[in-house]
């Protein structure tokens, strides 16, 4: 499990969150296909999926113990709460490499 502070914290479902929890060993392959699949309907275009910010983003959602969506991450949070969100899902799928 991981915990990532929110630099801001930010609304989502009507409540004020400041850090996420985060199990990405609870994901399936099945998770790994769709999320690819998603992420390229909403442009994702690098090469190798696992490089793809759209495409960390969403494996982080995934792996969110709080009921988030890709939409919360792109739309509210700071700059910086995205780069650690989305760096936190590159280092569980770095051995993808």
């Amino acid at each position: 499990m991981e915990t990532i502070k929110l630099v801001k914290p930010v609304m989502i479902n009507d409540k004020e969150v400041s850090e996420l929890h985060f199990d990405f060993n609870k994901l399936t392959s099945a998770d790994f296909f769709e999320l690819e699949q998603e992420s390229r309907m909403l442009g994702e275009i690098t090469p190798n999926i696992v490089w793809g910010a759209k495409y960390r983003a969403m494996v982080a959602v995934k792996a969110c113990k709080e009921k988030i969506k890709f939409e919360d991450i792109r739309d509210l949070m700071t700059f910086k709460d995205v780069a650690k969100i989305t760096e936190a899902a590159a280092n569980f799928l770095q051995f993808l490499d």
